[in-house]
């Protein structure tokens, strides 16, 4: 089963191309996905998370390249 999640990113000060998303599931490690578009609001992520079953949760940040900006967990 193919579990995805949009996320659509805006923050004020725009400049979104410096920023990724790091997502992950309870029990299992991160990894780092991308914002594979960019709309007037902001930036756009499609994260897939291939598991046999459906999950009720799972969680994302928006960081930089080297982690001195991230967002709380959402």
């Amino acid at each position: 089963m193919e579990n995805t999640v949009i996320v659509h990113f805006h923050r004020k000060h725009g400049n979104y191309f410096d920023l990724s998303l790091w997502k992950w599931r309870d029990g299992k490690l991160g990894e780092d996905a991308h914002f594979s578009r960019y709309d007037s609001f902001g930036a756009v992520g499609v994260l897939d998370f291939s598991v046999p079953y459906f999950l009720g949760h799972v969680y994302v940040i928006v960081k930089d390249r080297n982690w001195s900006y991230k967002t709380t967990d959402f």
